[in-house]
């Protein structure tokens, strides 16, 4: 049977990523399919004995070999820094490494020793995902409810092009259908309108100009697809996106940033929608981007992109691209480290590989240990 070497775990509180998102600890399973980081390089060649740097470690989705969780009743250790965060037990296992130019490689120690000290923490990793998209996309057949026939035509067009379209209308389209107008899509030009026109040209879709909006159809087909993904507050980002190669998530990245992002001042993305924001925090991951994720106040903080007015509730903020936050320094180690009593369950799941998971805490992702078990003969 299996048995824990090592009471490590983590807050009820945190979160862990999934083949489906974020999932909160206390909800994984073994059939569960988390992220969790793979040495693929040679320990034998490295100068230096330990962990293996940056480039030797990429993430994989894999199935937890066990589940702990346990009643604890004592002193949490946590930190809670512009970009990571965690609260774990004493004795948990901290995915780090120094914070100077000569520490390369990466292991664990535990939350107690790390505590107050110059640290390096990863948050974001490189997936190795092998995923082959398909030439065109066709939209899916709708059917008369009484009769089952086929209510339209098969639409196809080029997947790259639909991807772009589909982050033009994610951000600024909708579909207007009254008495009047039926059928019509609307999008809003906020980025180049060249970008635009070659796209809709590519996907075979006629359209006209009125002042800066481009109105697209009367088209049924597509109209009626565009309409399953909800208004503003609700919209979200196709299937086929999120398990589509992570050459085109950062197609469909780029192109609905260039609509709702601030690269300027952040960079900062901005939606309303709840689920959209959780669909482009996961490309952003899967992609290799570290994140924050906070809620605005936006009668207090009024923010402008390119001179208009950003109303978005939500803000997803894409980390700098060094691939860890530095804690510890002078100016903040005194505030970013900290000391919780708890009581109640704590829980970790155990994966192969480095035994390191992607985990969430108060909006802020970093990888970090899980419990190590062995197997008791």
């Amino acid at each position: 049977m299996y048995l824990s070497t090592a009471y490590n775990c983590y807050h009820p509180d945190t979160e862990i990523f999934t083949d489906r998102g974020w999932i909160p600890i206390s909800k994984i399973t073994t059939d569960s399919h988390v992220a969790a980081l793979f040495d693929v390089g040679d320990p034998e060649n490295r100068l230096r004995s330990g962990g293996p740097p940056t480039e030797e470690i990429v993430a994989r989705m894999v199935q937890p070999s066990a589940v702990v969780s346990y009643p604890y009743s004592g002193q949490l250790y946590g930190l809670d820094a512009s970009h990571s965060a965690y609260l774990v037990t004493p004795n948990h296992r901290i995915w780090r490494k120094g914070n100077s130019k000569a520490c390369r490689e990466w292991y664990c120690r535990d939350a107690q020793s790390v505590h107050g000290t110059n640290q390096r923490f990863m948050i974001a990793a490189n997936f190795d995902r092998e995923v082959e998209d398909p030439p065109t996309f066709e939209l899916p057949e709708a059917h008369n409810a009484r009769s089952g026939k086929a209510m339209d035509h098969v639409c196809s067009f080029p997947f790259n092009s639909w991807v772009k379209f589909m982050a033009f209308y994610l951000a600024d389209g909708n579909v207007q259908h009254s008495n009047k107008v039926s059928h019509t899509i609307v999008i809003t030009r906020k980025i180049p309108e060249k970008f635009i026109s070659d796209t809709l040209d590519e996907m075979g879709l006629p359209f006209t100009r009125v002042n800066d909006q481009y109105i697209i159809g009367p088209n049924k087909p597509l109209s009626r697809y565009l309409r399953s993904f909800g208004k503003a507050f609700n919209k979200f980002v196709p299937r086929e996106i999120l398990q589509a190669s992570t050459q085109v998530m950062r197609l469909f990245l780029d192109t609905i940033w260039k609509c709702d992002g601030d690269r300027n001042g952040g960079p900062n993305y901005y939606t309303i929608s709840p689920r959209l924001r959780d669909d482009i925090e996961r490309l952003l991951i899967l992609t290799g981007h570290a994140v924050t994720l906070r809620q605005r106040d936006r009668r207090k903080e009024k923010r402008f992109c390119e001179g208009r007015p950003i109303n978005s509730k939500y803000v997803l903020h894409e980390a700098h691209k060094l691939g860890y936050a530095t804690v510890g320094t002078s100016k903040n180690w005194n505030t970013a480290y900290f000391k919780e009593f708890f009581h109640g369950n704590v829980y970790c799941p155990s994966v192969p590989g480095l035994g390191v998971v992607l985990t969430r805490f108060r909006g802020k992702t970093i990888w970090n240990g899980n419990s190590l078990l062995e197997l008791n003969d």
